[in-house]
């Protein structure tokens, strides 16, 4: 074997490259995946980066590009080009009205009816939430979350988060579906659940004191 040459190693010329098509990039979860993604993409690999808004981003094999997930026409040339979909965009508020949280349900399924028979997508990642998740009825809750329960959730928002997932998981195309639980970090969103009680911990609000019973996972 010539000096130098690893046994399995795959010379970067036969690599395949990847098309990757990203909703929701200049969200606050969007935003943080580009920048975990971005050092791992080589050569010609490119990422459509879909915004409701102009965002800047980091360049390079990214493409930005403003878009409207209730318009398909906006963005549809991009994902007919894709290897990957990371579906991340969705109203992000549990409290929002029952119209906006639908869109995580009506957008989800206007991305599969595009890509349904195109042979070229190797996979559909659906970025859910945890509040797809019911609770049993009567169950108490400090009690955890059954993962293979089909309860019902309890909100708007959970509830077109569950019906999205069933989109996925009835489509054909080959998915993964992640459910996070709260996200927090720099930049999120002012209104967000971590910051409103961040909030009343600094200002030493009772209300932070309460033993609220039951935990949360954060990431």
């Amino acid at each position: 074997m010539p000096a130098g040459v690893e046994t399995g190693a795959e010379p970067q010329e036969n690599r395949e490259l990847m098309n990757i098509f990203v909703t929701g990039a200049s969200g606050f979860v969007g935003k943080a995946f580009l920048k975990a993604l971005t050092p791992l993409l080589t050569g010609d690999d490119r990422v459509f980066a879909l915004s409701r808004r102009p965002a800047a981003g980091p360049g390079g094999n990214t493409v930005h590009f403003t878009g409207d997930l209730r318009d398909p026409g906006t963005f549809r040339p991009a994902l007919l080009e894709a290897d990957y979909v990371f579906h991340i965009a969705g109203e992000p508020d549990l409290a929002a009205g029952k119209e906006k949280a639908r869109l995580k349900y009506t957008s989800t399924r206007d991305l599969l009816a595009i890509l349904k028979g195109r042979g070229r997508l190797k996979k559909f990642i659906h970025v859910s939430s945890i509040a797809a998740a019911g609770r049993r009825p009567g169950a108490p809750i400090a009690g955890p979350l059954e993962p293979d329960g089909d309860y019902p959730p309890g909100s708007d928002y959970g509830r077109s988060k569950r019906d999205a997932e069933k989109e996925v998981a009835a489509s054909g195309i080959p998915f993964t579906i992640f459910r996070p639980g709260f996200v927090y970090g720099a930049g999120m969103r002012p209104r967000s659940h971590i910051n409103k009680f961040l909030s009343l911990v600094v200002s030493n609000s009772p209300l932070a004191f309460l033993n609220i019973p039951g935990k949360l996972s954060l990431i």
